[in-house]
């Protein structure tokens, strides 16, 4: 018997894991692997113009396109 009072086999049952896995929701996978992929590439841009690694001739353009998006350019 634990602390709580309940017996430690119901304990173990009632944190027990069904046998089937959950559905999955696949436009919520795509959905979210896009989100990711657009975030990484934010992320890139923007680290590299606040690291120095970007030119300055270059940089009105890197900041053009990272504030509007990259759709365009795929």
């Amino acid at each position: 018997m634990s602390i709580t009072g309940q017996s430690d086999v119901d304990m173990e049952s009632s944190s027990a894991f069904s046998p089937s896995e959950p559905a999955v929701d696949e436009v919520f996978v795509s959905k979210h692997n896009q989100s990711a992929e657009i975030y990484q590439i934010f992320k890139d841009d923007v680290d590299a113009l606040l690291s120095g690694r970007t030119p300055q001739h270059e940089q009105p353009a890197l900041i053009q396109v990272t504030f509007t998006g990259h759709q365009s350019q795929s």
